[in-house]
């Protein structure tokens, strides 16, 4: 054994090192705006489906808080309270269905708005891997897609980009997050 091998002195058996085994935790949020002229209807559904599939995954076993129409501080409030014991190891899932606005926000209940920006700020307080999901009408003006012009890598990186710090195409390798979006 050379100097440079750990085990050179010692004098006991090795001790195998087990990474932790990663907790998943999922926060679903359905908005309907049922009291409103701009009702959607499947939202709700939405958020139902998403829940069914993640608890059929017996591989990784989501923890699921299920959610319908919050208003912009209340997203916030359960992204804290969802994940607060996060740790390096987890994945954290955020799941919207519901409707964005042109100002690249989600729209909350009672016209509320949570910005992309506002949403990585309470994003990023969570350690680990943070899935996004963003299934919202006008997602396309959110991520600015302009008309059947914009190429897939700009109309993408416009929504991720206050979720990463690295180059547009690098955006999924660094900063632990995955962020997909679907209008």
């Amino acid at each position: 054994v050379d100097a440079l091998d750990d085990r050179a002195g010692a004098t006991g058996p090795a001790v195998k090192m087990n990474p932790p085994k990663p907790v998943y935790r999922a926060l679903l949020v359905g908005n309907t705006y049922s009291d409103t002229i701009d009702p959607l209807q499947g939202c709700d559904t939405d958020v139902r489906s998403m829940k069914t599939v993640l608890n059929s995954m017996s591989a990784t076993p989501y923890h699921t808080n299920v959610q319908y129409d919050l208003t912009a501080s209340q997203i916030r409030a359960q992204v804290s309270a969802t994940f607060a014991d996060a740790n390096g190891s987890d994945i954290s899932l955020f799941h919207f269905s519901g409707h964005a606005s042109s100002s690249r926000s989600l729209a909350g209940a009672n016209t509320t708005s949570l910005k992309a920006a506002d949403l990585k700020k309470a994003m990023d307080k969570i350690p680990g891997t943070k899935v996004l999901i963003i299934d919202a009408c006008y997602s396309g003006v959110l991520i600015n897609k302009s008309g059947g012009s914009a190429r897939p890598s700009a109309f993408n990186s416009a929504f991720i980009s206050p979720f990463s710090s690295v180059p547009k195409d690098d955006f999924f390798a660094n900063d632990g997050y995955i962020v997909m979006t679907s209008c």
